[in-house]
């Protein structure tokens, strides 16, 4: 990746810390291997880690070889491969599954079932779990939200889960902010749980950039803010991100241990 970052960014800023999140962790080997390379050399600080996928094993013996690595449950109900039956019926989309909850009785209980079977394998791994979050954000449909938050209240769950604020780079997108606003307070509420003041990511899936984020954090306020990683291969752009930013942010940013 070339380097075109700040030429001079700020001092430390006060006050504020930052989890650098990867999603997927278990998808693939080279997920994997991006994502403890990410940790080890770059600002990685935490992977979410997907339960019943090709590489899920090797992704444990990693997080219990790494224990600086905060480990998370990614939870998926789609684009995945499931723990309780064969395949999807909703196949890969998000938007299919969430037009059958609450009208399809026999997908709302596999979705139960589904959550209860990945908290349970997760269990098994005898790993901490520090947070949880949605695969492609399910956690955000009103049914799934309702349904999670009880069951992390029966599970007596402690951590912290992903309800910041979501943010955008894109100046086109940024308007969204003000909308999402108060329906993430709301959920914040329903969960009542930890949560990350901000989310930033979501508008660049694959193609997070150093200079951008460098530019924005110096505008954020006090508090926990969540950037959204996706690790795939060892020099992608996200890979090279979390490279870049601890070679040339390590002065300013304070990272959430």
């Amino acid at each position: 990746m070339k380097n075109n970052l700040p030429p001079n960014p700020p001092s430390k800023i006060e006050k504020k810390s930052f989890r650098f999140v990867a999603d997927d962790f278990g998808l693939s080997a080279s997920t994997n291997e991006a994502i403890l390379h990410s940790h080890q050399n770059g600002v990685l600080t935490s992977a979410a880690l997907m339960m019943g996928q090709p590489r899920t094993p090797e992704a444990i013996q990693i997080a219990q070889a790494f224990p600086s690595l905060e480990i998370g449950l990614h939870f998926h109900l789609c684009d995945s491969i499931p723990l309780t039956v064969p395949h999807w019926p909703w196949n890969r989309h998000p938007a299919a599954l969430g037009c059958r909850l609450g009208f399809q009785p026999h997908s709302t209980t596999l979705v139960l079932e589904e959550i209860q079977a990945q908290w349970n394998a997760f269990q098994k791994t005898g790993l901490p779990l520090a947070f949880v979050n949605f695969h492609h954000h399910l956690h955000a449909h009103p049914w799934i939200a309702y349904r999670l938050s009880q069951f992390l209240k029966e599970q007596k769950f402690q951590g912290w889960i992903r309800l910041g604020t979501p943010h955008f780079f894109s100046p086109s997108e940024r308007w969204k902010t003000t909308f999402l606003h108060p329906l993430a307070q709301r959920y914040q509420k329903i969960f009542d749980l930890n949560s990350p003041q901000s989310l930033w990511g979501i508008d660049r899936t694959f193609k997070m950039n150093p200079q951008e984020i460098l530019l924005r954090i110096g505008s954020l306020t006090n508090g926990i803010h969540e950037l959204i990683f996706h690790p795939r291969q060892l020099n992608d752009l996200d890979s090279q991100c979390l490279l870049q930013l601890k070679q040339h942010g390590s002065s300013l940013l304070n990272l959430q241990k």
